[in-house]
């Protein structure tokens, strides 16, 4: 079963923690620019996904692409491999190039994976 990590949709965007929110309006007090933006934008959301591999995934998929490309990769790997570091690792470059991902980004999943997997990075403690 592969991991329920949501595609970057409008309705995916939600109103942003207390302290985030404290920190877009200390922004908003030093540079009257950014609280124009603000106004005529609407109040700041985010996306938010469950934590683990899969939606860091989806992050580093979505760098330096709009969303739709992104949005059409992600869902690819999920047919593809279940997105987890011993999948991950398991399956071949050929196949994630296949389904999108460049070189850089089919590496810098990998050592991601390759880290959580020797226990140099816990998602848990993040």
């Amino acid at each position: 079963m592969q991991p329920s990590v949501p595609s970057p949709l409008p309705d995916d965007l939600v109103l942003p923690s207390l302290e985030l929110r404290q920190a877009v309006e200390v922004v908003c007090e030093r540079d009257r620019t950014f609280k124009r933006v603000e106004v005529e934008a609407g109040a700041l959301k985010v996306r938010q996904w469950p934590p683990g591999f899969a939606s860091l995934v989806r992050i580093i998929v979505g760098q330096q692409l709009s969303s739709k490309a992104a949005r059409a990769i992600f869902e690819r790997l999920t047919q593809l491999i279940e997105l987890t570091p011993n999948h991950w690792v398991n399956c071949s470059d050929l196949s994630l190039k296949q389904a999108g991902l460049s070189q850089a980004k089919i590496a810098t999943c990998q050592r991601l994976a390759e880290a959580i997997l020797t226990h140099q990075l816990s998602l848990e403690a993040m």
